[in-house]
């Protein structure tokens, strides 16, 4: 599969994925969101470029977090989810559909953002775009599967189980080492790779809702 063909299934995939837990979905979403504000330290202005946008579903919790005040390029791979994000009506949000990411201009973005996105077959490519919409100083920070978490690691060996459990063919669980290996060699520089939002989706709200 192209990177083009990776980036549409992965969206595709992931925006069932939050889709089938409506219970956890929403506070995970708002966790990440939060993550993006806390480790940028963003300045109302700066620009923010999000991969895989879908419907929006996590770009709603960005211009919340973030009080609308960086405005987002949205960047969506599958035209049908674009509409469905266009009724939202998020403020400072532009929603685009991107058939390759060579459509979008190069240096152009302080940000560049994603959550399962990144994790798939062909993400070394998809570093090396990352890396020439940044402007020069900028950073990214994607959420994506980690392959040392068991459960993400029996999905990817036992491709039968994956497929039930919603995993895009393309998807891989990424390692530590190697992610941050293509990434220094893609130019990226102070790459930090950390576990984070472990909570399963079936967890009962209960437990982590105090």
């Amino acid at each position: 599969m192209s990177l083009s063909d990776n980036l549409r299934v992965m969206e595709r995939h992931r925006e069932a994925y939050w889709r089938r837990y409506p219970g956890s979905s929403p506070v995970k979403l708002r966790w990440r969101a939060l993550t993006v504000r806390h480790c940028f330290h963003l300045l109302p202005g700066e620009s923010i470029l999000e991969l895989g946008a879908g419907s929006g579903l996590w770009t709603e919790h960005l211009v919340r977090v973030l009080r609308a005040e960086n405005p987002i390029t949205a960047a969506v791979f599958n035209e049908d989810l674009k509409q469905e994000g266009q009724a939202r009506g998020l403020r400072n949000v532009d929603l685009r559909h991107v058939a390759e990411l060579s459509e979008l201009p190069s240096e152009s973005f302080d940000y560049v953002v994603g959550t399962a996105i990144l994790c798939h077959s062909e993400y070394a490519r998809n570093l090396r775009e990352i890396y020439r919409l940044l402007k020069p100083g900028g950073q990214l920070l994607f959420f994506e599967a980690n392959r040392l978490n068991p459960q993400v690691a029996l999905k990817q060996l036992v491709p039968s189980l994956g497929r039930w459990a919603g995993y895009a063919p393309c998807q891989v669980g990424l390692r530590r080492y190697d992610l941050m290996k293509i990434a220094s060699s893609q130019g990226f520089t102070h790459i930090d790779v950390i576990p984070f939002d472990i909570i399963h989706p079936r967890t009962p709200p209960s437990i982590y809702l105090q």
